[in-house]
């Protein structure tokens, strides 16, 4: 630290750190502040706001630790993405409700640093925009397919993994065309425990290679184009859109991200599910399941994480049959595949996440080829060297089929218990606060998200006309959906 500096007054620090934090005229739920210092601040919004949390953005791994604990979380640059750490921590229909601070005599001392760290704030802003304009619009479709996909699984089966042999995943990048081109390669595939993103299955018919396991995420409905391909299982989360014959015909694994609504129907309904957590990508999906659920090595193609300068996906593709739908002289091939080409900042994201997978995990994963951007810790091999380490043996997935009965009415029971809520104003007791999970609040941010989010924002001055929104646009869309159920 440059001597010629200080953090903090010399005389009364805590009485600086009080008038610091009295300039704050709003009602933040959430205060971050970046590098606090010997954390005077902390002690300081504690007394002035008392309610808000608190999170410390430090410029150093190694200094203040032991102020830590005066915070509701702390970041680090040790702790790998900035922006997973905030997404992870402010829910995003609070974010209106966030303030992000600096302590300026910080700044001064850690300069490069601090420039960096607002950077990616900056990133992780534009996150918070992203997540509430994609949560706003797509809200209602991810609640209708939730209804559906429960409604009309016919085959809902469950998988126990941890005695497969090492497993593989295969995504839709544009190295995977290369990959499963290799005659070796496809007898190897053929023998082996095989997942794949749903945006890969076209390519993989195409080479005649089947399927164990395939994973589909994506809540639009363009989603399931992809879905063509052959494969036994196809692992869904609720949200997630299935067209009605795939429900019909194929086998159904259900995934669960743990929200209160999916905990609640999957109880109710005694349907059975993988655990799995939520992410920008269906391979980031993926491979943390396949990474708590099997126990051997898993081999990655296909995860570029980078556009091409000709096609982005492995072909066959149904984003490239879509885009030659949309080819004309004045609108050529090239024009729409250099156009997706200039937004690349969500795949630096995704990059960045696979960066901070524990070190411990990593050892396990092993990406072909030397396409794509580098992943810190995740070690690439060569097609030699996978047919070399990637040890096949008899399958050993067990497959258990369930018979979920009478989900329908415990579907239009569900929407009467919340139909009752809201008329006698219950719904809207709990839905304000941070820490509350239950079946209103994920209601309201599925069906009523923007409404939502500006009743956190206004409740004082909007509160009936807001509530008196949401209210009609729940029952409403509940009543929809009790005329196609039943």
């Amino acid at each position: 630290m440059n001597a010629n500096f200080r953090l903090h007054s010399k005389y009364n620090p805590q009485k600086e750190a009080d008038n610091f934090a009295l300039q704050v005229k709003t009602e933040p739920l959430f205060i971050v502040i970046a590098e606090p210092g010997e954390s005077y601040l902390a002690l300081s919004f504690r007394k002035s706001i008392p309610s808000a949390k608190i999170f410390a953005i430090r410029y150093t791994n190694d200094l203040f630790l032991e102020y830590d604990n005066l915070f509701d979380a702390v970041w680090r640059p040790k702790n790998g993405s900035l922006s997973f750490f905030l997404v992870q921590h402010i829910p995003d229909e609070f974010f209106s409700k966030t303030i992000f601070l600096s302590w300026k005599p910080s700044e001064n001392i850690w300069k490069n640093e601090a420039k960096k760290i607002w950077n990616e704030i900056k990133e992780a802003s534009n996150i918070f925009v992203s997540l509430i304009r994609t949560r706003s619009f797509f809200g209602k479709k991810w609640c209708k397919n939730l209804f559906n996909n429960l409604i009309f699984s016919q085959n809902i089966k469950i998988l126990e993994l941890f005695d497969v042999s090492d497993a593989v995943f295969l995504t839709s990048g544009y190295s995977l065309e290369k990959f499963i081109k290799n005659k070796d390669i496809k007898n190897r595939l053929r023998e082996g425990f095989v997942t794949s993103a749903s945006s890969s299955l076209s390519a993989l018919a195409y080479q005649d290679i089947f399927v164990d396991l395939a994973f589909a995420t994506d809540g639009g409905f363009w989603a399931g184009n992809h879905l063509r391909g052959n494969f036994s299982n196809l692992a869904i989360p609720l949200e997630a859109y299935v067209p009605l014959p795939i429900l019909e015909k194929e086998n159904i694994v259900f995934l669960n991200y743990g929200s209160e609504l999916e905990n609640y129907l999957f109880e109710k309904m005694h349907i059975p599910f993988l655990k799995a957590k939520r992410n920008g990508t269906v391979a980031g999906t993926a491979i943390e399941l396949l990474l708590d659920y099997t126990k051997n090595n898993i081999f990655i193609s296909g995860l570029d994480l980078s556009f091409s300068k000709s096609f982005t996906h492995a072909r066959p593709n149904e984003n490239i049959n879509e885009a030659l739908k949309r080819e004309s002289k004045l609108y050529p091939l090239s024009t729409i595949l250099a156009s997706s080409s200039f937004n690349n900042s969500n795949l630096a994201t995704y990059a960045s996440w696979f960066s901070s997978i524990p070190e411990n995990k990593k050892q396990r994963l092993f990406r072909l080829g030397n396409e794509g951007v580098d992943i810190e810790g995740i070690k690439r091999i060569s097609n030699h060297d996978f047919l070399k380490l990637c040890k096949n043996h008899i399958k050993k997935e067990k497959v258990k089929s369930f018979d979920c009965i009478e989900r329908k009415s415990v579907l239009l029971s569900f929407f009467e218990k919340i139909k009752n809520k809201l008329n006698d104003g219950s719904f809207f007791a709990s839905i304000l606060d941070v820490e509350a999970k239950n079946l209103e609040k994920e209601l309201c941010q599925l069906i009523a998200f923007s409404d939502y989010v500006a009743l956190i924002k206004d409740y004082k001055t909007k509160k009936d006309e807001l509530q008196s929104t949401i209210k009609n646009k729940v029952i409403a869309f509940l009543e929809i959906e009790e005329t196609l159920i039943k």
